[in-house]
């Protein structure tokens, strides 16, 4: 009788706890589908709420905690909130190695994205580091998905360059190219980026007969994505500016600017970080064709952008004074010019 009654209450005990992990499982779903909805529609502070909310009814390590410490560092790196992704994706890949996975897709994803992180964070060394990391396990595990490991080369490269590394960034870049096109064809969409980077590359070194016919090309293959308005189609529009700006056709790099500063903000918002550089510049553009006065303008609005995204004394910024200072002389505004040279002598600058 007491046995019976013992298997009783524990089968009782194990149904209770059963309908009560069932319940957090589908609380956890709930509020993790609509995350990552709020993602998709760029509403990254609702989506930031959701995931946090999910992030609560997971375990650490378990799949459903690292499968929403994942959406929710992605929803970080939206937010360009960058030292609050790090430790996310940190989190996420000890969570691999934990549970052996180290070596798995997702943990080479996972430590491509790291990389980007620390990138934007100018943390180069732990950027290098990652992104080689997860080179290694695509190239040694993954080596068919010659476009998965283009991806993470063009990133690679990427870093190379803003190192001024150009040889390696060249090499890395063309590897990347050819990989792509083998894989997924000559006019794939993520050949824009690979093609924009190794074009800018050609730029930095004043290889404008280099660099002309990639952003070309490149302008031509976004042109047929998303009716021709995508992050992608306005760097190229920014790079063509760059490139006609260097070939002194100022006129030609002027319609380019405007027509990349219009779909920037259209599509990022006016006060991102990608828009200020567009400002930046456009108005170096007016400035050198006698336009200093239509210049003014937007490197305030640039310095502005900047200041909230990098700190007042930062170096992004001081680069905007600096531009700045040269309008103010052009127009004999020489009190104005003067109060930004002397704030960038206080910012070390």
């Amino acid at each position: 009788m007491k046995t019976s009654l013992v298997r009783g209450l524990t089968l009782a005990l194990t149904l209770t706890l059963a309908g009560v992990a069932g319940i957090a499982h589908a609380e956890w779903q709930d509020e993790f589908d609509k995350g990552k909805q709020a993602l998709v529609d760029k509403d990254y502070r609702t989506a930031e709420e959701h995931l946090i909310a999910a992030l609560g009814e997971t375990k650490d390590g378990d799949e459903q905690n690292l499968r929403t410490l994942v959406l929710l560092a992605k929803t970080y790196t939206k937010m360009r909130q960058w030292a609050a992704a790090a430790p996310m994706y940190q989190q996420v890949l000890d969570g691999y190695k934990a549970a052996g996975t180290d070596k798995s897709p997702d943990a080479a994803n996972t430590l491509m994205d790291l990389g980007i992180v620390y990138h934007h964070m100018k943390e180069y060394d732990k950027a290098e580091e990652a992104y080689q990391a997860s080179l290694a396990i695509k190239r040694r595990r993954y080596r068919d998905n010659t476009a998965s490991i283009a991806a993470v080369v063009t990133n690679l490269a990427e870093l190379y360059r803003r190192q001024k590394n150009w040889e390696k960034a060249e090499e890395l870049l063309q590897q990347a190219i050819s990989d792509k096109e083998q894989e997924l064809g000559p006019e794939h969409p993520s050949l824009v980026s690979s093609l924009t980077d190794l074009a800018l590359v050609h730029l930095n070194r004043n290889q404008f007969d280099k660099a002309r016919p990639l952003l070309e090309r490149a302008m031509g293959i976004a042109k047929q994505q998303e009716g021709g308005k995508s992050d992608e189609m306005a760097t190229v529009l920014h790079n063509m500016g760059m490139l006609c700006a260097g070939e002194s056709k100022m006129d030609e790099a002027i319609a380019y600017y405007k027509q990349a500063l219009a779909m920037r903000e259209e599509l990022l918002g006016p006060k991102h970080p990608m828009v200020a550089t567009t400002l930046i510049n456009l108005a170096n553009a007016y400035t050198v064709t006698d336009k200093a006065a239509d210049a003014l303008p937007l490197y305030d609005r640039a310095v502005g952008i900047r200041e909230m995204e990098f700190g007042k004394t930062s170096r992004e910024v001081a680069t905007a004074l600096r531009s700045a200072v040269i309008a103010y002389d052009r127009l004999g505004k020489k009190d104005e010019a003067e109060k930004i040279r002397a704030r960038l002598k206080e910012m070390g600058q």
